[in-house]
């Protein structure tokens, strides 16, 4: 099993590999489900969705990958205080195309509402995930887990095009023509889902930067810590996982739609109660067999993690609820309120997060996550309520 400190550092460089993998193409994603959703029976303008997102994606992994490639001994030396992981970062760098193409791959399948076939790809991807990291890990050490965050990309890239492939009369109907690139560039669309795409790198990379800049000030008292809170997070992040494709593939087309505000309040009403009602099921699991959890996920070394699941877990019930209602503003383009709240959000999780660590230590971490999500649902909860205060207009 992995040392608690070497943890710590997969922690760390799990958070860049989300924000980098994310502004190099990801940030589309949600806008090629939302429209593709609203779209899918006018095939000339999903063809212009496509073609564009397409387009935004492949630019920006050139242009990030780049400046990985450049600045891959500063980044390593600003996240682990070290440049012997600049290979890796190069590694990585290099393989963002991969993941954009596989990232762009599931949210067409997603807007198209193809479950089973965005279940098989998604459920995929993270097993090959889990694989590579867990073997090269074993065998090489962190470096060799590092490195198994970019070899994944290409097992996945060879499912995604094997499944398109085969599937793709069914999948992509031929009017859609997903393939066929044109030279010029659609503007109108362009803008529309970067405009959309705002939203989506704040609401992606904000927790991670948060959660790279609270390692740093633990860091600072200790590394052993650090591994202790990044155990909590992946077991926390492993199960949230379900709730958070689900509202993905349901949550966010649903909101899409074109419907009166009392519709709208039903469905997220709806929505809500039954996410919340599942993650309170899970929980409830989760912490009953914290002990057993944690002994099979990593050793009787992370035994420490069962006394931090309290006030996670709570957290994470609240996040759930937020996040459900955040999903509105994001499927109804409230650029402004949704950004806002989020910056927010990351500023409150960073310095709740130092000064619950300040008094409390490791045990203040759990409690600052469950304070701000707690504070976010209340505020996501207050901005729903006045969007949808008239019920007869059209939202």
């Amino acid at each position: 099993m992995m040392p608690v400190s070497a943890f710590a550092l997969l922690g760390q460089f799990q958070s860049f590999v989300s924000i980098l993998q994310f502004v190099s193409g990801g940030i589309v994603t949600y806008g090629i489900v939302k429209y593709i959703s609203e779209y899918e029976e006018k095939p000339e303008v999903l063809k212009k969705i496509l073609k564009s997102g397409f387009q935004i994606a492949l630019i920006l992994s050139f242009l990030i990958g780049l400046l990985g490639l450049l600045l891959s001994y500063k980044i390593s030396f600003a996240l682990f205080h070290t440049k012997q992981y600049a290979f890796s970062i190069m590694l990585l760098s290099l393989t963002l195309f991969l993941y954009v193409v596989n990232k762009l791959v599931l949210s067409i399948l997603n807007g198209l509402s193809e479950i089973k076939y965005y279940a098989l790809l998604s459920g995929s991807g993270a097993v090959i995930l889990a694989i590579c990291v867990i073997t090269l890990g074993y065998c090489y050490g962190i470096q060799g887990a590092f490195v198994g965050f970019s070899i994944a990309q290409i097992f996945t890239l060879m499912i995604s095009v094997t499944l398109l492939v085969l599937k793709s009369g069914h999948l992509l109907p031929a009017r859609t023509k997903l393939f066929e690139f044109v030279r010029s560039f659609d503007l109108v669309w362009i803008k529309r889902l970067a405009l959309f795409s705002v939203m989506t790198i704040v609401s992606s990379i904000a927790l991670p930067v948060s959660q790279i800049v609270i390692r740093l000030y633990v860091a600072k008292s200790s590394w052993v810590d650090v591994g202790y809170w990044q155990a909590l997070i992946r077991i926390s992040d492993g199960y949230l996982l379900i709730i958070g494709n689900l509202i993905t593939l349901v949550a966010l087309p649903l909101f899409s739609k074109r419907v009166s505000a009392s519709v709208l309040r039903k469905n997220v009403y709806a929505t809500l109660f039954k996410l919340v009602m599942l993650e309170l099921v899970l929980i409830i699991l989760v912490f009953l067999l914290r002990d057993w959890i944690v002994r099979v996920l990593f050793s009787e070394k992370y035994l420490l993690v069962t006394h931090l699941f309290f006030y996670q877990l709570l957290g994470d019930l609240f996040k759930v609820a937020s996040f459900v209602l955040g999903t509105v503003l994001i499927a109804k383009t409230k650029v402004k309120i949704f950004v806002t709240l989020e910056i927010i959000t990351s500023l409150m999780y960073i310095g709740f997060s130092m000064l619950c660590y300040y008094f409390k230590g490791i045990y203040g971490l759990p409690l600052a996550f469950m304070i701000v999500y707690i504070i976010q649902f209340i505020a996501n909860l207050i901005v729903f309520r006045v969007y949808t205060n008239d019920k007869n207009i059209t939202v």
